[in-house]
Formats: structure tokens, C-alpha cells, sequence
């Protein structure tokens, strides 16, 4: 999920430190070229439309070589020979980077196809322009889709397009996940009208 970072918890590490601490840490961190960042929950809005996105995504995956994990899994991103490490509300990767980066126990992924984040008014700032800047650094990212959590409102930025916003906010909607093949309809995301459903405070 797309946690909140609490920069109260800053703490300065290597790469190999943030991972060997991470492997053991019952919370969640980022790791941003040196710097830690203790992850908070997120709300149980967030939550509901991140599991959506996920069990669809999932459900057209099955029996495909491709797989979707949600936000137990880091994504590494290495950029002027420094290194970022962020946990995307919901990702897609091959069978075979899945085995190559150690399979089920992996530390994190390298190769990731498709990144989506469920973006909060706390969040959409990081998700927008550092997140969004920093996972084009990823040769292998094909398309980035940010998913509003307090409006009906799906965004997907393609590689091919170059990162040209194609938005779709109607729950009439198809949001077309070209780099999967998945025909996404709004309506199965959200369910119901945002402003239909029930406000839930956001962790502090």
C-alpha cells in the first residue's frame, strides 16, 4: 500500500544495511538514496480500491507468465549510481524476474512491467512527481497508473506514449492496462461513487 512516509523516523544507512534491517523490521520502510523512512498504515479507503486493483489484475493474470504483487514487495531503482527503494501499492513482473530476483522470498524487484499507486491528498504530491519521475528510470516499466483515492479517477502514463497522461474519470470508464492486456472497467474499482463511500482519516 502506499504508505504515508514519516520523515520523524529518518535514519542513514548503505543499501545493504536498509536491506539486511528491512529483511527483520516489523514495519515498513523506503529507502531513499541513503535515507530511511518509516511507512505508516493507510486508510481502509485506500486499502479497499488497492485490493480491487489487485484481485482483478491478478484473476487476468492467472495462467500467464506474469505476475501481480501488492505492497509487500520493493522496487529498486538505481539512478546516478544511487539507489531507491519504494513499495508500490501494486506491481507486475514475469515469472522469470520473479525466479531470478529469488522467487517468493524476494528482497525486491528489478524488471517490474506495470506499477499502479492508490494516491491520497498525502500522498498524491510523492506519486505524482518524485514516484512518477524516479520509476520512468526503470527500463523495463512499460506503463505507471495512479488511481484516486477521493474521486473516481484512473491516470495511466505509457512509456510508448511518452508518459503522456491518458485519464479516465467516469465509472463508465474502461481503463485500458495496454502493457497486461487488462480492460479494466472503473466501475470494478471503485463500486461505488467516491463520494458515495464512507470517509475514513487518514493516519497521522
Amino acid at each position: 500500500m502506499n504508505h504515508l512516509v514519516s520523515e520523524t523516523t529518518r535514519r542513514h544507512m548503505t543499501a545493504d544495511q536498509y536491506l539486511a534491517f528491512e529483511q527483520h523490521s516489523p514495519a515498513r520502510h523506503e529507502y531513499l538514496a541513503g535515507e530511511v523512512f518509516a511507512m505508516t498504515g493507510a486508510s481502509a479507503q485506500h486499502v479497499a480500491i488497492a485490493t480491487r486493483l489487485f484481485a482483478a489484475t491478478r484473476a487476468h493474470l492467472r495462467g500467464t507468465p506474469w505476475q501481480a504483487f501488492m505492497s509487500d514487495v520493493k522496487v529498486r531503482v538505481r539512478t546516478h549510481m544511487r539507489d531507491y527503494f519504494y513499495y508500490p501499492d501494486m506491481l507486475v513482473i514475469s515469472d522469470a524476474d520473479a525466479r531470478a530476483d529469488g522467487g517468493e522470498r524476494m528482497p525486491f524487484v528489478r524488471s517490474p512491467r506495470l506499477i499502479a499507486e492508490v494516491i491520497s491528498p498525502s500522498t498524491e504530491n510523492i506519486d505524482r512527481r518524485e514516484k512518477s519521475m524516479m520509476y520512468r528510470e526503470l527500463i523495463s516499466l512499460e506503463e505507471y497508473v495512479l488511481v484516486a483515492q477521493e474521486e473516481c479517477e484512473v491516470t495511466i502514463f505509457r512509456r510508448r506514449q511518452n508518459w503522456r497522461p491518458v485519464i479516465c474519470n467516469a465509472l463508465e470508464d474502461v481503463a485500458e492496462l495496454r502493457s497486461i492486456g487488462l480492460s479494466l472497467p472503473l466501475v470494478q474499482i471503485y463500486r461505488e461513487p467516491p463520494d458515495a463511500l464512507p470517509r475514513v482519516a487518514e493516519p497521522k
